[in-house]
Parts: structure tokens; C-alpha cells; sequence
């Protein structure tokens, strides 16, 4: 599957996985900034791991969902926390 972008998604299963990836994105960039914002990060945090349990009813390891950071959670099997500790 190529990656998704906003002009290439079709259905909600892949506008899941979108806004999955754009949330990991953020914090991404929030747990590389030296002070983030005071909770935001836990709050980004919360949000991604409910985008990647649902999108998980939907993509098992091995299959693709379209979006890097999103594939690479499933994949390794790991939770958003830790992901973005590494």
C-alpha cells in the first residue's frame, strides 16, 4: 500500500490510520523537545495508543496499513510510550 496522504485516503479504515500518524508525529516532536509542554505529551500519548488499538482491529503485524510510524508500532509490538522512548 503507498503511503497515505490526506488526498489519497478511501476509506475510515485508512483515515484512522492517517490521523494515527499524524498524532505519532506530534509526539514524536514533543518527546524530543528538552521541556514539553506540561502534559501534553502524556495527553498526545493517550491519543495515539486509542489510534493504534483501533487501527490494530483492522491491521495485524505483517500487513500494511499505509503509514510508517503506525506499521512500525504493529510491527514491533510495542506500545506508544515505548516507542517513543527509543
Amino acid at each position: 500500500m503507498p503511503c497515505l496522504t490526506y488526498k489519497t485516503l478511501h476509506s475510515r479504515e485508512e483515515a484512522l490510520a492517517y490521523l494515527t500518524e499524524c498524532t505519532l508525529a506530534t509526539v514524536q516532536d514533543l518527546a524530543g523537545r528538552s521541556r514539553p509542554p506540561k502534559g501534553e505529551l502524556a495527553r498526545q500519548i493517550s491519543i495515539a495508543h486509542t489510534g493504534i488499538d483501533w487501527v490494530k482491529t483492522f491491521v495485524k503485524p505483517g500487513d500494511r496499513c499505509g503509514c510508517g510510524r503506525v506499521q512500525e508500532i504493529i510491527d514491533r509490538g510495542v506500545t506508544v510510550e515505548g516507542w517513543c522512548e527509543n
